[in-house]
């Protein structure tokens, strides 16, 4: 069965429905733009900063900081690196934020410690003096626009902070911030942030300490990781936990932004609901080509492999080891591997590459397509009961396309 001009022949499509869902607010640009506005490609990573003891608490906080967000509805987009070694010692995690509304990024640059009940503030003093003579242009320019907060993040109290001074040391006393606090320290709206003060301070130090904030008394790993799974509705933190820590571990140091991060939940939230590869009889070469968030298709005989047939042409276009139908074939009788790899993960990656659209299973939960419908993916639906279906796909204000048999 071939495709013309972008339809089946022996199928009809028809769009159901005229608004197309827009996400303005929670767009992001193309991979080109990002890398053009994030950091420097290649910065140099911490040495020796490779996560070891504390792997876990640091993992599951970038996962938490990511996490909030994403879900902060002032946020437009963000971008995170781990152990970044220009901005020593508040290299655990450097996230951009960019704020609705406003052209620049704001960055926060991160130290993530199990914590002491003493604290010499020195450290942090000197790594702040470091960073305002920076001469990386990025850098520079968030600096000289007072654009760069200064966090310590820790799960314990400190109950005795100093800044040594010369012969001589000034006692610090910490006060809780004012709630609300401003926007840009609202992105962990749920955390209480203190303030250092001490009527001995002098400039310089007064200019880090306006913008040095302690998250004490935080959460742990374990209810951190409940606290993700509780912000994506999902049973399982690991697949996010285990793919922010394999994603900053390649070098040079990446970057994870906005929408490479929330496709990773995406995929996590999904995953049950993604059909189960079958054999095919012949490559479907056309494409399939839509507008709308969603098509659906009624469950009918060779309806799977049809659309498989066209989902491997196009995965064959860009991966080698799919060399024709025999090999995929073989691979679906192989426990659904193909050289070790899982065809479902094959299928996910041309997806995330929007090269084919996922196909779905009937109890597919439509309030997910919804909730990530600004990342703009594709998706077919197999029902057997289409109307019902459309009706259901409409109430969620999600454009949908019918695959109808003639």
């Amino acid at each position: 069965m071939a495709i013309r001009n972008g339809a089946y022949p022996g199928i009809k499509l028809e769009v159901i429905g005229k608004e197309h869902l827009t996400a303005d607010s929670g767009k992001v640009g193309s991979s080109e733009q990002q890398l053009s506005e994030g950091f420097m490609s290649g910065s140099e990573r911490t040495e020796g900063s490779k996560p070891d003891t504390g792997v876990k608490y640091e993992i599951s906080t970038i996962a938490l900081v990511a996490s909030m967000l994403s879900k902060n509805e002032n946020v437009e987009n963000y971008q995170i690196l781990s152990n970044l070694g220009i901005v020593k010692p508040f290299d655990d995690i450097v996230a951009k934020v960019k704020f609705n509304n406003e052209s620049l990024w704001h960055w926060y640059v991160i130290q993530v410690k199990h914590g002491k009940k003493e604290k010499k503030i020195n450290t942090y003093f000197n790594g702040y003096s470091s960073i305002i003579n920076s001469t990386d242009p990025e850098l520079a320019k968030a600096v000289g626009s007072n654009r760069i907060h200064y966090w310590y993040f820790s799960h314990r109290d400190i109950t005795k902070l100093f800044l040594q001074t010369g012969t001589t040391g000034i006692t610090l006393k910490k006060r809780i911030c004012s709630r609300p606090c401003n926007i840009y320290e609202s992105i962990l709206s749920d955390a209480d942030c203190y303030e250092l003060y001490s009527p001995e301070l002098r400039r310089p130090h007064i200019n880090f300490f306006e913008n040095f904030r302690l998250f004490l008394n935080q959460s742990d790993t374990a209810v951190i990781n409940q606290k993700i799974k509780d912000i994506w509705h999902i049973n399982s933190f690991k697949p996010i936990i285990s793919y922010i820590n394999y994603y900053f571990d390649k070098d040079p140091c990446p970057t994870l932004d906005k929408k490479v991060f929330e496709i990773e939940v995406l995929k996590t939230r999904i995953s049950d609901w993604i059909v189960t590869p079958t054999k095919v009889t012949r490559f479907e070469v056309n494409p399939i080509t839509w507008n709308e968030d969603v098509a659906i298709v009624g469950n009918e005989p060779n309806v799977e492999r049809y659309l498989f047939g066209y989902q491997i042409y196009q995965i064959k276009q860009n991966n080698s080891a799919v060399k024709d139908i025999k090999t995929w074939n073989n691979a679906v009788r192989n426990e659904g591997r193909l050289n070790g790899k899982k065809l479902k993960d094959l299928l996910l990656e041309s997806w995330i590459e929007k090269k084919i659209p996922l196909i779905l299973k009937t109890d597919s939960l439509l309030s997910v397509l919804k909730e990530f419908s600004h990342l703009k993916m594709k998706y077919i639906l197999i029902d057997s009961n289409i109307e019902r279906r459309i009706a259901e796909i409409t109430t969620y204000n999600l454009s949908v396309l019918r695959l109808c048999w003639s």
